[in-house]
């Protein structure tokens, strides 16, 4: 270890004094609130329960208070204590959901003891950070193929369109996580899911149907159902509550984000439909008896909302 540079009668000098003036502790106890924040406005929840958790987590480690501007990326956080501040800057480079992260963070800043220390409070958030995924990603894809089938069945998918979105589905999912796990910029690794899936089932369509696609009347509705996964419900409603609490930095920034990514969407289904000739017409109901046809309609809407919710 490196001998601090002293003058003649003791004293440290020059950078050693600014080390040893430097507030330590209270640099300690920031970096903890404010990885905190991140870890929360990482997993993709709203600004106000960040900042609640950020809040929290100051109080417990003997923070005077708190202040903190945050955005869909950032946050600038101030911090408080004996008189002197620091201020600090985080930032979330790749926007995502994880519900049960949010879950663990609120449950861990909500039970923190009086007398947390800052160890035990960064060994928690290691555990946290660490965790594994809640579900395994086969479930997390069977999910997904099960949602998307539910949703083409809600767009009156006959029975050959659902055994052509189940596997196209699932496949654009495993895609697009792969897109994601080289990196590729996420606009336009929903372009390339995108392409992906409805690719994919306009061939496992043919393969079932064996006829022109144009003169086939529900391939519509599987089409659309196909990439529904892609759909950034999760941050369009945490902007939406943004908005309804005047929080517009983070609000709007959410929903552009959204907007992107609905417009790439897009962009990858439009080329596809145009490639091959699926025009937007409307999809004629399907027949069947009421009972049965309601019955079914409540089934699929439970799948759907459940293959999200995993």
């Amino acid at each position: 270890m490196a001998s601090t540079a002293r003058s003649r009668d003791g004293a440290p000098e020059g950078d050693d004094l600014e080390l040893e003036l430097e507030p330590r502790e209270l640099i300690r106890r920031s970096d903890l609130v404010m990885r905190t924040g991140n870890l929360m406005l990482g997993a993709g929840t709203s600004s106000l329960r960040v900042r609640q958790a950020m809040q929290r987590t100051a109080t417990r480690l003997g923070l005077g208070r708190m202040q903190a501007q945050i955005t869909f990326t950032t946050i600038i956080a101030t911090v408080y204590r004996d008189g002197i501040f620091r201020t600090q800057v985080g930032e979330v480079t790749t926007p995502a959901v994880n519900a049960d992260r949010i879950r663990q963070i609120q449950t861990l800043t909500r039970h923190l003891p009086a007398d947390t220390t800052p160890a035990t409070l960064a060994a928690s958030l290691d555990d946290i950070e660490k965790a594994p995924p809640l579900h395994p990603r086969w479930l997390v894809t069977l999910a997904v193929g099960l949602a998307c089938v539910s949703v083409g069945f809600l767009n009156q998918g006959s029975w050959r369109e659902l055994l052509a979105v189940f596997p196209a589905a699932m496949l654009a999912f495993l895609g697009y996580r792969r897109l994601l796990g080289w990196r590729l910029n996420l606009f336009g690794a929903v372009v390339g899911a995108t392409l992906i899936g409805c690719g994919l089932f306009l061939a496992f369509t043919l393969l079932l149907q064996g006829s022109d696609l144009s003169a086939q009347p529900r391939v519509v509705a599987g089409f659309v159902a196909v990439t529904i996964f892609l759909v950034p419900g999760f941050p369009l409603f945490t902007g939406a509550l943004d908005l309804a609490r005047l929080d517009l930095q983070a609000g709007i920034g959410r929903m552009v984000y959204a907007g992107v990514v609905m417009l790439s969407i897009s962009i990858g289904a439009w080329v596809v439909a145009t490639l091959v000739g699926i025009a937007p017409y409307p999809v004629p109901p399907l027949s069947g008896p009421p009972v049965l046809i309601w019955g079914l309609r409540v089934v699929a809407s439970f799948l759907a909302v459940f293959g999200w919710a995993l």
